[in-house]
């Protein structure tokens, strides 16, 4: 996909057949810790003390790079530098994204955990707030994992994903789990050469939270035992909070802490359209960093959230393109009217928003 090497992964700077055998294990050693420990921490500066640690292991062991990949490093931050420029070029391979879609953090990690988790049927477990990217992170990879009908050449080498999926909620059973696994396993074997299957458990935090105890079943599920080492299927389980460990160190777990002002701002100028009517950058740049200042300090916890903020940015995109704002008074009032229709809800936004 030249648009997207070149946006994300210049050709010119990154040469595959150039790397050294010591390089191609440092990439491995260094995405096989991002996707294990790495990926589980949910707090941003935990992450970068471990990274700090691991950095320091590897330079103390004697791992460099050269000129090849000088151009992704980071001095400050050497192994996010790696993991980040492997994150980008699997989804630059990715030829079916829908449009208005950014390439920010979330979505990376997102994309990047799963594809290595199905590909090797782990199973995995990601978790974050909604608008997180998770559904959309699994739909992408559906939709360009199509084996030789797949719109990307790099792709058409493997198996064709097939995802069946179970909604998770607090009247779900564990007799449902299992009836989803053995769907799941009557089609592997209805195409024993050509199927890669993998289970999506959506919300699955619901399900835990049921009283019929659902999620009894999984440990059997994801740890058949000898002589096998992992399930036959893969498994995706996506929640917006944490289950309990007994089940998530079963599988991978990603955790997506909250978003920084630089993905916030990232995700606006995808979802706003390109164009002679639309709000100047330092329009979205002032959102992006309200929004991060409101969210840390809104009174309940979480009350509104990254949805939210994404109807907002469509809001005063539509009302921009619209009426335009040729005074200050008219981009205070799209603004205005856009906070108010998406980020209230409060008994006191009435009387407020009438005064």
């Amino acid at each position: 996909k030249p648009k997207a090497w070149d946006k994300w992964f210049p050709r010119k700077h990154f040469k595959p057949e150039r790397l050294r055998p010591e390089q191609i294990e440092l990439r491995a050693v260094v995405n096989a810790i991002s996707v294990c420990y790495h990926s589980r921490l949910d707090d941003r500066q935990r992450r970068h003390h471990y990274r700090a640690m691991i950095q320091w292991e590897l330079e103390q062991s004697g791992f460099r790079i050269d000129h090849v990949e000088r151009w992704t490093w980071n001095h400050e931050d050497r192994f996010n530098s790696l993991v980040k420029t492997e994150m980008k070029l699997y989804l630059a391979l990715m030829e079916e994204v829908p449009l208005h879609v950014a390439a920010n953090e979330a979505l990376l990690e997102n994309v990047f955990l799963m594809m290595v988790c199905i590909l090797n049927r782990i199973p995995i477990f990601v978790v974050g707030k909604p608008g997180n990217s998770k559904s959309l992170a699994l739909k992408i990879i559906n939709q360009n994992l199509q084996g030789p009908a797949s719109a990307s050449e790099f792709w058409r080498k493997e198996r064709p994903v097939y995802v069946i999926s179970y909604q998770g909620s607090a009247v779900s059973t564990s007799e449902g789990v299992q009836k989803v696994f053995e769907r799941a396993r009557n089609y592997r074997k209805s195409n024993p050469e050509n199927a890669l299957v993998v289970v999506h458990f959506d919300e699955i935090g619901l399900a835990e939270a049921s009283p019929n105890n659902p999620l009894k079943v999984l440990h059997a599920l994801l740890e058949p035992g000898y002589p096998k080492d992992r399930p036959d299927e893969a498994v995706v389980g996506l929640s917006n909070y944490p289950l309990d460990a007994a089940k998530m160190n079963r599988g991978i777990t990603l955790v997506r802490p909250a978003p920084t002002k630089p993905d916030l701002l990232e995700t606006l100028k995808a979802i706003v359209p390109k164009g002679d009517k639309r709000p100047p950058d330092g329009l979205l740049d002032l959102l992006a960093e309200s929004y991060e200042r409101y969210y840390r300090q809104q009174q309940i916890t979480d009350f509104h959230g990254l949805r939210d903020f994404y109807a907002l940015a469509k809001s005063v995109s539509i009302q921009w393109k619209q009426c335009g704002a040729q005074k200050s008074s008219d981009t205070k009032r799209i603004v205005f009217e856009g906070v108010c229709r998406n980020f209230g809800g409060f008994p006191h936004d009435i009387s407020g928003q009438k005064s």
